[in-house]
């Protein structure tokens, strides 16, 4: 009885004859092809009752001693079994050493795996010599349970342990003779049937939950001889057929009802039936994605300012207001980092107002920031940020100094006895402040002004009759202190230290450049572009080495890369640009380049932000299409990484995949630029080959929505197959010779493929383990079913 399985296999079967029996002539095939026959010369008859079968193998080769032959078979029919195999006298002499007729050596594995094989080596015998006849070397016996007029039996060439399609002649050569092709055995009284066919065999359809039903597909359905009457069987309840029977040709139409289905994948199969038709019955395979309902979020405000005084009452709270901007139910929920901040509620569905509170108790005057995140990870645009900010004055003056200690170098060759030093004094607080400033140092004659309201600066007139230093045992004086009072400041009187040094001559802080500007697209650079970054070099440009750099800067808009630590001029600083999270616009940065005893400091680089928004729709991108996915036959679930996503142009992008194969599953179904999202793989059922299919990127915003995504999944089956196709032999030995010393062909479609002792490598070991798999041991290598 041919069953769906025995079809399928016959399917398969086609397949290799096609591709062997259409290749030309071996070319290390000398003189006429060399071939490969399977006779039947007992055959089947169901009005007798004969159910006993007899295959007879030839062999062909006209020029070539053969010293090796080994060759694979399948059969196609449930019911066959094989009772008995031998060589033939003539096989039988040919072949001394290697004689295998069962797969494995074996009856029992031949009956349940349905192949058997024909293997010969000799080692001192005389090989089969070449001849102008073909040479009858093996018979094989078999017998049905049982056979009708409407039977078949097909008989082909398959992989087999150890034996694909080889030939080795007397100098190792080994070349692939011709299969003369497919046996398909028919009753002799079989009646001439019609085909049913089928003009798709797999639908795919794709709906939202509770948002309708796809549109209808139609399957035509015809015959290859005469008219078929034809039944559509199915029950499932989502799917629709219309008609359920007719006459080829005849128009299917299948339609989904989504009522009542939960986001899900959904697999059926409907079965087209006729008793008339040599290949009844026939499947279409459905499948049904149900994608749930997304919600996205909505705000109202990008950005909340707060106001206080040190002391004074907390500011009047704000409210942050939240909606849902897509379908389905948004259950959000919102968080954030400082203390000072308290957000109520915490979480709600769809709509809802967040209050937020701000707590000033203890916090000293100042600039703070903290950020609100608005999620839900079911959101198209999880999550949302909001970013806080927080100003902190004094109710009363304070007094600032703008440099505690000052620490002075004097040029005493260019400046001599008497010298200008300069501080300056600034109110910290609200109001006015006025100050002045007293000293009781001999060496500072004059203060200027010594009365003032701020911020002012003030001058020390310093003199020295002789030159203090350089002294190598005192570099560093301390000279003296002026206070600075205030009657109106909260922190008067404030302390200035003046630390004064006389090196040779003063170090100068030189910088290559004192602006730097960067442009930065939100989100997102466009594919290919990273940060940008700039630099600049500190040299000292004096004299007093070695001169220690300090840097100085706040800004959540860049990094820069050496600042850490004090560095000896010269040296070069990175500086990286960061993604922020501010509103767009453009913002202004400065750092502070200082060094403890340099003439000059600080010096400032300027540093220009422009945080673009998106200047141009998004442009889906993945790299590296086809995506090329190696998967082992019947291997189980794996994942595969290299799926990438991301926008060609600079700016935000949210992206969907949208996939509708039984065998890919997305761990992560979407995200933003730029991300992945790695592929579980489970082609169970899947066989040696490439299978192309696509997936789609979905980003409404994208002037490319949806990208197709091609895939080719690359399915191999054995370890040790480097050059994929589907057997292990000789030849693979070679190749992996060739990819380990001459570095080329590597093993296909995947490296690992090569490793054949799983130990991680690719090397001289794994040669030798092919090398005992075919001829010495016979042990499947690392992984493989035989």
């Amino acid at each position: 009885m041919f069953t769906k399985i025995g079809a399928a296999l016959l399917v398969w079967s086609l397949a290799l004859s096609a591709t062997v029996t259409g290749q030309g002539q071996d070319p290390k095939d000398q003189g006429l092809a060399d071939t490969v026959r399977i006779d039947i010369s007992l055959r089947p008859d169901a009005n007798t009752n004969q159910l006993n079968v007899t295959i007879d193998l030839y062999l062909f080769n006209d020029v070539q001693n053969l010293s090796s032959v080994a060759i694979g078979f399948k059969w196609i029919n449930d019911q066959l079994t094989m009772t008995n195999a031998a060589f033939t006298p003539l096989g039988q002499s040919a072949f001394d050493f290697i004689r295998f007729l069962y797969r494995n050596n074996n009856k029992d594995s031949t009956n349940k795996y349905d192949r058997f094989q024909f293997t010969g080596t000799r080692l001192a015998g005389t090989g089969l010599l070449a001849s102008m006849t073909a040479k009858h070397v093996a018979r094989y016996d078999c017998v049905l349970s049982s056979w009708t007029v409407f039977d078949s039996l097909v008989v082909d060439t398959a992989q087999v342990f150890g034996a694909g399609l080889e030939f080795v002649d007397f100098s190792n050569v080994e070349y692939r003779p011709r299969w003369a092709g497919r046996v398909v055995v028919y009753d002799a009284n079989r009646p001439v049937l019609s085909n049913l066919l089928l003009s798709e065999d797999t639908l795919r359809f794709e709906a939202t939950q509770g948002l309708g039903n796809p549109p209808p597909q139609v399957v035509e359905v015809t015959s290859d001889q005469l008219p078929l009457a034809f039944n559509v069987v199915e029950s499932i309840p989502w799917l629709l057929k219309s008609p359920s029977s007719g006459t080829t040709p005849q128009p299917v139409t299948i339609s989904i009802t989504t009522t009542g289905l939960v986001a899900d994948t959904y697999f059926d199969s409907v079965r087209f039936e006729s008793a008339g038709a040599s290949n009844s019955p026939q499947f279409l395979y459905v499948e049904l994605v149900v994608n749930p309902q997304q919600p996205a979020i909505g705000v109202d405000k990008t950005i909340f300012f707060f106001n206080a005084i040190v002391g004074g009452a907390n500011p009047p709270n704000q409210t942050l207001g939240i909606t849902n901007t897509g379908q389905s139910t948004l259950n959000w929920s919102v968080t954030n980092s400082e203390a000072w901040l308290s957000l109520n509620p915490p979480s709600g569905v769809n709509a809802g107002t967040v209050t937020l509170s701000v707590n000033t108790t203890g916090l000293s005057f100042g600039q703070y920031s903290d950020t609100i995140v608005v999620s839900d990870p079911a959101a198209t645009n999880s999550p949302v940020k909001v970013p806080v900010r927080l100003s902190m004055a004094s109710d009363l003056p304070i007094l600032v100094i703008d440099s505690i200690p000052n620490y002075w170098p004097v040029d005493w060759a260019v400046e001599g006895p008497m010298f200008i030093r300069s501080f300056g004094v600034r109110n910290g607080g609200p109001g006015s402040l006025n100050f002045w400033v007293e000293t009781s140092s001999p060496n500072i004659l004059n203060v200027t002004p010594d009365t003032s309201s701020a911020p002012d600066s003030v001058s020390l007139l310093f003199y020295f009759p002789t030159n203090p230093g350089p002294d190598p045992l005192i570099p560093d004086l301390i000279i003296d202190t002026v206070w600075v009072y205030s009657n109106e400041a909260i922190n008067s009187p404030v302390m200035v230290e003046c630390w004064l040094r006389f090196p040779v001559g003063p170090a100068v802080i030189g910088l290559s450049t004192d602006a730097i500007e960067f442009n930065v697209y939100e989100c997102y650079q466009g594919y290919g572009n990273s940060l940008p970054t700039s630099e600049f070099t500190v040299t000292n440009d004096g004299y007093d080495e070695p001169m220690a750099i300090e840097i100085v800067y706040n800004s959540e808009r860049f990094q820069i890369i050496g600042a850490e630590t004090r560095r000896n001029a010269p040296y070069t600083y990175q500086v990286n640009a960061k993604l922020p999270d501010v509103p767009t616009g453009t913002y202004t940065d400065t750092i502070w380049v200082t060094s403890l005893w340099a003439m000059n400091k600080p010096q400032m680089v300027v540093v220009t932000f422009n945080f673009l928004p998106t200047p141009q729709p998004p442009t889906i991108f993945v790299p590296g299409t086809p995506l090329k996915i190696a998967y082992q036959e019947d291997s189980g679930p794996q994942l595969y990484e290299g799926l990438q996503i991301a926008n060609v142009n600079p700016g935000c992008m949210n992206w969907e995949i949208s996939e509708n194969l039984s065998w890919l599953t997305p761990v992560t179904t979407q995200g933003a630029v730029p991300d992945e999202s790695p592929l579980l793989i489970d082609a169970t059922g899947y066989t040696l080959g490439e299978y192309a299919v696509n997936i789609s990127i979905l980003s409404p915003s994208a002037s490319n929505n949806p990208l197709v995504v091609p895939l080719l999944l690359q399915v191999w089956k054995l370890r040790g197959d480097v050059n994929w196709n589907g057997e292990i032999t000789v030849q693979d030995v070679a190749w992996m010779i060739d990819y380990l010393f001459e570095l080329e062909h590597a093993p296909m479609p995947v490296t690992m493929v090569g490793d054949v002792d799983c130990d991680g490598n690719i090397n001289i070991g794994d040669i030798a383990a092919i090398i005992d798999y075919l001829y010495v041991d016979l042990v499947p290598l690392c992984s493989n079913p035989y």
